[in-house]
């Protein structure tokens, strides 16, 4: 048998939203019959397609394919910069004079940064399989540089390929001077330094990249979301996202940063040194010259520290133009990266709204208690100096010790002259300084109380606010239906 449900009611929502065109409906109650069996339709539920299987798998295989072969190429890099470091100092141990064992650490400096740009090449294809399972126009018959070209890749891999390609040549090894404005004198640097320390300043680029491409905010399914929300995914968005979240990351990124300036330093600031100490060997014999000297690697990691934490304690100092310039920039990287640990940490120590409302719960609770305290010791204490108790008490005096002396007596007549006068109360320091602390802890319970209600009122008014408009909201979607269910009856 059908039946009759009414669905819903006229209301007027002209009180709610302020419109008078929001008023009580004009239409009557609306009655819809509802059959007792209502077939089920059972549809079958939509199955993948193999091309579509087949899609995911090769998304799947291709996002794995770049992530490992830009591992590939990072771990070359890192290595190759260990090689060139290791060259350097080599080189510079033996009064930069290139032997058998320098050249040998150039050509595997040479390798692993032909290892890494073919890596880097296999990640660009992965890349370029990515785009095309995504749906990207880059078709598999196209060459390599036609599909880094259309995917906007060429760039990218031109700048990676550039700077692989600063590393210290083999067989050539000239010896640059360079002008220091400050000595008026020229350092003479090698070139193998000076290729070493770029080196290791643009291959940092690489261990940043490789990061972002193992954090979870680039995998597959995020990286879907990005593409629908039009959010680039790079590495400005990651690092801020992980040094936000991730103080490891943050202290990481402190280390990488102390460890390459010190360096740099280091290269900058020995051939002054070892020029200083020829020119003038009586400031460099005695063990507190020896401690302040560049030339030394744990003196440059001193001075980054001190520089980089904005302590300054000027014991040691760059004395190159170059190492001037390197001190300079480290104050820059010190003041985003102290910017970043103090974010950090009032994210950290921040509490979310359960949290404080519970603290200030706990201190309104403990107001309460110094309250009444307070003003228990003052009644108390104004009952125990009033003429009162010691009318009642005659022996209280007694117990008073004033002594015999002219003080004692001329306190004890100080008290009966305020017992006189009926002035014992305010006459008493002690008692003051209690009306003082009732006064205090009752303000401060009073403003405590007047915050809490402000918030609990701010809250109260959003929810109400929030749930007449959903309200209105529903009451509108009701007229709709009765409208269009009205118009259906009339057809």
């Amino acid at each position: 048998m059908p039946r009759d449900r009414p669905v819903s009611d006229p209301i007027d929502y002209s009180a709610i939203t302020g419109n008078s065109l929001h008023s009580r409906s004009y239409t009557n109650p609306v009655h819809v019959q509802w059959p007792d069996d209502v077939p089920v339709v059972q549809r079958p539920q939509p199955q993948p397609s193999e091309e579509a299987l087949e899609r995911a798998r090769g998304l799947k295989e291709a996002v794995t394919a770049r992530k490992w072969w830009y591992t590939f190429s990072t771990i070359c890099a890192v290595v190759g910069t260990a090689f060139a470091i290791t060259e350097g100092e080599l080189l510079w141990a033996n009064g930069n004079v290139p032997n058998t064992r320098t050249t040998a650490l150039k050509w595997a400096v040479l390798a692993t940064s032909i290892m890494a740009g073919a890596g880097l090449s296999f990640q660009m294809n992965s890349r370029i399989k990515v785009g095309r399972y995504r749906g990207d126009a880059l078709p598999e018959n196209a060459g390599f540089f036609a599909n880094l070209r259309r995917a906007g890749l060429v760039q990218e891999f031109v700048t990676d390929i550039v700077l692989l390609a600063i590393i210290p040549v083999p067989m050539i090894d000239p010896v640059v001077p360079m002008w220091d404005a400050g000595h008026s004198m020229e350092v003479p640097y090698t070139l193998d330094a000076i290729m070493v320390t770029l080196m290791v300043l643009v291959r940092v680029r690489y261990v940043l990249y490789w990061l972002v491409i193992l954090d979870p905010l680039t995998d597959s399914t995020a990286s879907v979301y990005a593409r629908s929300s039009c959010v680039d995914l790079n590495l400005r968005f990651v690092l801020a996202t992980r040094c936000k979240q991730n103080l490891r990351f943050l202290l990481l990124l402190w280390f990488i940063a102390i460890s390459v300036s010190a360096y740099c330093m280091l290269v900058a600031e020995r051939p002054f040194a070892m020029i200083d100490k020829g020119l003038h060997p009586e400031d460099h014999d005695g063990p507190m010259e020896s401690a302040m000297r560049m030339d030394q690697f744990h003196n440059c990691l001193w001075l980054v520290i001190i520089t980089m934490t904005t302590v300054g304690y000027g014991d040691i100092y760059p004395a190159t133009d170059i190492g001037r310039l390197i001190a300079v920039v480290s104050c820059f990287e010190a003041v985003v990266l102290i910017a970043l640990v103090i974010e950090i940490t009032n994210m950290r120590l921040s509490l979310d709204d359960p949290s404080q409302r519970l603290v200030d719960f706990t201190y309104r609770v403990r107001g309460y208690k110094d309250t009444r305290k307070a003003a228990t010791c003052l009644i108390e204490r104004m009952y125990l100096v009033s003429p009162v108790y010691r009318r009642l008490h005659p022996t209280a005096r007694s117990r008073t010790k004033l002594g015999e002396d002219a003080f004692g007596k001329e306190l004890e007549k100080a008290w009966a002259d305020n017992d006189r006068m009926g002035l014992g109360v305010m006459g008493d320091a002690e008692v003051m300084r209690l009306i003082r602390h009732f006064r205090r802890t009752r303000r401060e319970l009073e403003t405590k109380n007047s915050s809490m209600r402000s918030d609990v009122g701010l809250q109260l008014a959003e929810v109400t606010e929030s749930m007449l408009s959903l309200e209105a909201e529903v009451g509108f979607l009701v007229e709709q239906v009765q409208a269009s269910v009205h118009k259906l009856r009339a057809r």
